[in-house]
């Protein structure tokens, strides 16, 4: 079985690798600069003919007046699409889950191109960074308008800046992301279309950490919106409070400010389809009509004309959704493990599945939880010698052929190869198959059999079993991982069980120190930075160092090892150089390898089943299936159209 479905793996990559190229859509700020590269003009502006009705009945002002004096310019991945239709849609959880929002809808500051080596300007017309990056100036488009037509100008920044980050009670903590060497932004208007961010020190990572996905720091928010919410433009702003159930004016601000509540409670917007309708468990978003991106030919984005989404409750309804052919566009919620029956399926579901690429440190990562309620076992835990013997234990490359097609790269959870940032010691750091050295550290402990040498001993003479727990929404193979696991931990006597039934249920158990092994998927987001996610291995002294840094650390019984990681984050993040960004990093990773806090499996660039509908087009055949582009977002859904 393991064979045929590697065979039906290695048949689509030979067809992908056939390419001679790979389709990208390409952007360019604006219309100038496209005639300049390309020497074609773009005489004439078009619209959807749902929004020409509206323009005829007197609605809306004619596309020429909705558009920006200089709006954003996109060349689609195949060609000019064609206007109208509905795009249909699956989402986990709810209909306006962060997988509808962030990867469908959203419109960053900076977005990135579409091989990910850099960022470009999207909502801005053009950004530039100077004094040593301590100042980073944006330049906004003229002419752009929110969804109802009012203009958007730096008032709307400056309102950001001024009326939400320093309002203490609707920002009681500063985003660590906005603040440099303890300093938090400061931000000046220029003009109507200029604004600059100024830091005391360089900010290096400033426009990719704060302006490009994944950050959700909104710099944008509609002023003329949401200051009647504003008690600084309302003195009745806690009269409104009340009239809606809320005790206080931020109550009610955040409510309507918050990024999925803006667009439920029909707040004006900047992205390319607006909410018309939705429901517990449906959603409907209509193009907006003042939407501020054209194609080459001077269509004005999007080409469809409505998402409708249905809710789902679990993967399973999800997957059974794709197969059959109710779901247009599937990436974010399918995993490897998906792959063989989605891809058995296509005929059926009027479908095709591609496989992008998820960079990751390691797909799988197992965090012996370094503070466990349960003293014996925490102690355990935090003995390296046992945090080695599960590494050893690991098959890797059995891992890699069975779950991964042989198309990852087996080694620790550390920088992958081909990364700038690489160490090759790192990447091999106990991550070869060697049972035998396993057991042999596990005596060493004195971690003795029972007499029936099925199982190891804990000190107290109860069984050595740990519990392998974790999201139930997960984007890897982390059951069919843990199932293999399971047999490899077994096997130097350590009693093993898993659950992935419940991402809440995972949330409420880590925190309260009562797991025993956290298992989640380590995507590249931050190139350089392993983890920052110290939450998930060490919550109790993540909070100390967070509270009281170093001195409260110490004082808590921190390891040295542990602090020296919690600051070599912060410095990696306030870095002013690449070169300084490389050489912290080859010192967090020996750090982070050498403590084998995160026990990886297998990384690289694995694939990542991506599902479309045949005549769904513009799509490109390859792509990032990652969570630091938001998935699909960065290939402009905009710019997709419906064939049919």
């Amino acid at each position: 079985m393991v064979r045929k479905l590697v065979g039906i793996f290695l048949s689509v990559m030979l067809c992908l690798a056939g390419l001679t190229s790979v389709l990208a859509q390409s952007t360019y700020s604006t219309i100038e600069e496209y005639e300049k590269i390309s020497g074609k003009k773009i005489e004439a502006f078009n619209e959807a003919p749902m929004l020409k009705i509206k323009v005829a009945a007197g609605e809306l002002p004619p596309v020429e007046q909705r558009l920006p004096e200089e709006p954003m310019v996109v060349k689609p991945v195949e060609e000019i699409g064609s206007f109208g239709g509905t795009i249909r849609l699956t989402s986990l959880g709810g209909p306006f889950s962060y997988r509808i929002n962030q990867y469908w809808l959203s419109e960053p500051v900076l977005q990135y191109t579409s091989d990910r080596t850099a960022v470009y300007p999207n909502i801005v017309k053009d950004f530039k960074a100077s004094n040593g990056y301590r100042t980073f100036t944006l330049f906004l488009r003229k002419g752009m308008k929110w969804s109802d037509g009012h203009p958007v100008t730096a008032d709307d920044v400056m309102f950001w800046y001024k009326d939400i980050l320093l309002n203490d009670e609707l920002t009681p903590v500063k985003p660590k992301d906005l603040t440099q060497a303890g300093e938090l932004v400061r931000v000046e208007k220029v003009d109507d279309y200029t604004v600059k961010f100024l830091y005391s020190h360089p900010y290096y990572s400033f426009p990719r950490k704060v302006l490009a996905p994944p950050s959700d720091t909104r710099i944008f928010e509609p002023k003329h919106y949401l200051k009647k919410y504003h008690i600084k433009y309302n003195p009745k702003a806690n009269e409104l409070a009340k009239e809606e159930g809320f005790d206080y004016w931020y109550q009610l601000f955040k409510q309507h400010g918050k990024w999925t509540s803006v667009a439920a409670n029909r707040g004006p917007s900047l992205e390319p389809w607006i909410v018309k309708k939705i429901t517990t468990d449906h959603a409907v978003f209509e193009r907006n009509p003042y939407y501020w991106k054209i194609d080459t030919a001077g269509n004005q984005l999007p080409y469809v004309d409505r998402i409708e989404v249905r809710a789902t409750a679990n993967r399973e309804a999800y997957k059974m959704s794709v197969i059959g052919g109710e779901t247009d566009l599937a990436l974010a919620s399918l995993t490897l493990e998906d792959y063989p029956v989605v891809k058995k399926n296509e005929e059926k579901g009027n479908y095709k599945v591609r496989l992008w690429k998820k960079p990751c440190y390691s797909a799988v990562t197992y965090f012996p939880y370094q503070v466990h309620e349960d003293p014996i076992l925490r102690k355990i835990l935090q003995d390296l010698r046992f945090r080695k013997a599960l590494s050893l234990a690991i098959n890797r490359e059995e891992i890699n052929k069975l779950l991964y097609f042989g198309k990852g790269t087996p080694g620790q959870c550390a920088v992958p190869p081909g990364s700038k940032y690489y160490v090759p010691k790192y990447w091999k750091y106990c991550a070869e198959y060697d049972p035998e050295k396993a057991n042999q550290l596990l005596d060493e402990m004195g971690l003795k059999w029972n007499k029936e040498h099925t199982y190891r001993l804990r000190p107290d003479g109860k069984i050595l079993f740990v519990k392998i727990e974790g999201y139930s929404e997960p984007q890897t193979p982390t059951i069919a991982t843990a199932k293999l696991v399971r047999s490899y931990w077994e096997k130097i006597g350590i009693k093993v069980d898993f659950d992935f039934s419940s991402t809440a249920l995972f949330w409420s158990r880590f925190p309260a120190n009562k797991v025993s092994i956290c298992c989640h998927w380590m995507e590249v987001i931050n190139e350089g930075l392993i983890s920052d996610f110290h939450i998930i291995w060490c919550k109790p002294w993540a909070d100390a160092y967070a509270t009281g840094g170093r001195a409260k650390a110490e004082k808590e019984g921190v390891p040295e090892d542990v602090i020296r990681y919690f600051e070599l984050v912060e410095e990696f993040r306030n870095a002013a150089s690449e070169q300084e960004k490389i050489e912290l990093s080859h010192e967090l990773s020996r750090l982070w390898t050498t403590n084998l806090w995160g026990i990886g499996t297998v990384g690289g660039d694995i694939p990542a089943p991506c599902a479309v509908k045949n005549y769904l087009r513009n799509v490109p055949e390859t792509g990032y299936a990652s969570f630091t582009n938001w998935f699909q977002n960065y290939t402009l859904p905009a710019q997709y159209y419906l064939s049919k």
